[in-house]
């Protein structure tokens, strides 16, 4: 019996070590779990200060970038207004001029009409004693004719003769028609401006060009004498619609009213209407 309570005793005591132990591990744990808690709130607290200092810095570059771009817009609101201004100025020389020309031409003409209508019912008085000297040859003339035999070659050819009609064509290249207007004395590059009859179309890579190609554009218009419709201008447009087609800072594609008259096509038979849509069809084929 005692070696039976000895031995149990012994494995009492073992377990007792073993807790002792296991308390002192979970102790251990305790402590690192602890440890890991405090460096994990200071690595947030240190990351949370990082992202707060980097929130600042965005904040900074922002309120920088949008005070440049304020700054810029500021600017090309100024140049506008400077080319409207201009604009204004030449369109307001341009009517001065024009008013004191036609003023100058009215007076003249006034000069010179001064006592024609007196010199003309002199002149009239005086020729209508010839005027009837004339009517009394024209008519023992014609009392000869009434006696003479008719003479007149009446064949078809000469009685139904149809006159030569050939079709007016705008031709911007080869030749020049009576519409073709004054425009041509623009002359500038096709990168510059684009001219088709009297529609011009300013463009520029920058802000600074597109000025650059408008005050040449009105300097040649004031040396050729031709004035500009304030109402039908228009001014730094981002896009344009131009001869059907739309322009812009993309590139040329088509216009949405043309391919809704594509799309919206009435069905028919008839072999004139197919011709039509087959036209308008091909006028597009460069985006197909």
């Amino acid at each position: 019996m005692d070696e039976k309570f000895e031995m149990l005793l012994a494995m009492m005591k073992e377990m007792k070590a073993g807790q002792d132990e296991m308390k002192a591990g979970q102790d251990e744990m305790k402590a690192g779990q602890e440890e890991m808690k405090a460096g994990l709130e200071k690595e947030m607290e240190a990351g949370q200060e990082e992202m707060k200092v980097g929130q600042e810095e965005i904040k900074v570059r922002q309120e920088e970038m949008k005070a440049g771009t304020e700054k810029k817009m500021e600017s090309g609101q100024e140049r506008m207004e400077q080319v409207q201004e201009e604009i204004k100025d030449l369109i307001r020389a341009r009517k001065e001029e024009m008013r004191s020309h036609v003023a100058r031409q009215v007076e003249g003409i006034k000069d010179h009409f001064d006592g024609c209508i007196e010199r003309m019912e002199e002149e009239v008085q005086g020729v209508k004693g010839e005027i009837e000297e004339v009517k009394t040859e024209v008519q023992e003339k014609m009392s000869y004719l009434e006696r003479i035999p008719n003479n007149f070659p009446a064949n078809p050819e000469f009685m139904y003769s149809r006159p030569t009609v050939k079709p007016l064509t705008i031709d911007g290249q080869t030749s020049r028609t009576i519409f073709k207007t004054q425009f041509d004395v623009v002359r500038l590059s096709s990168e510059a401006c684009l001219v088709y009859l009297d529609d011009i179309i300013i463009v520029g890579r920058t802000f600074e060009e597109h000025l650059n190609n408008l005050r040449k554009l009105f300097q040649r218009l004031q040396k050729a004498n031709l004035n500009l419709n304030p109402k039908k201008c228009r001014f730094f447009q981002k896009e344009v619609a131009y001869l059907g087609h739309v322009i812009s800072e993309e590139g040329v594609k088509t216009d949405p009213e043309k391919i809704k008259a594509i799309v919206d096509w009435p069905r028919s038979d008839k072999l004139h209407d197919l011709r039509s849509f087959l036209v308008l069809c091909t006028y597009y084929r460069r985006f197909v």
